[in-house]
């Protein structure tokens, strides 16, 4: 009687473990696309209700030196559910920038969804859309 117990406590340990391993699954979207002078990949990590954005833009240009800050805004073509900017940002010495945002909400974005990024440095700006990969 007591190994019966025993051996029903341990399948319910067992499948109540599965549960909640199955709950904090996550899935990664990558989306990435180039301009002239921009290479730009945005991550997408969702787990559970948030949305991690891991952003890398490099600089293809051949001035560096001139660049002094810059500013990009994302957008999502699909539902308009994700937009997020950044403003007075600075490239390390590559020539690349690195950077992540938090989002809490239910995961809105899909790998059907195209990202549109803008670029703006020295009155200049240029466009980039994003597919997932």
């Amino acid at each position: 009687m007591k190994q019966l117990f025993l051996s029903i406590l341990f399948v319910a340990i067992l499948l109540l473990l599965l549960l909640l391993l199955s709950g904090c699954q996550s899935k990664e979207l990558l989306f990435t696309g180039e301009g002239d002078q921009w290479l730009g990949t945005i991550t997408v990590s969702q787990t559970g209700g948030d949305e991690i954005y891991t952003i890398q833009l490099n600089y293809r240009g051949d001035d560096l030196k001139a660049i002094d800050t810059f500013g990009y805004r994302v957008e999502s073509s699909h539902n308009g559910a994700l937009e997020y900017s950044a403003n007075e940002i600075l490239l390390n010495e590559k020539g690349i920038y690195k950077g992540k945002m938090l989002s809490s909400n239910s995961p809105s974005t899909t790998s059907e969804d195209e990202l549109m990024l803008e670029v703006s440095w020295n009155d200049k700006s240029e466009k980039l859309v994003l597919k997932n990969k």
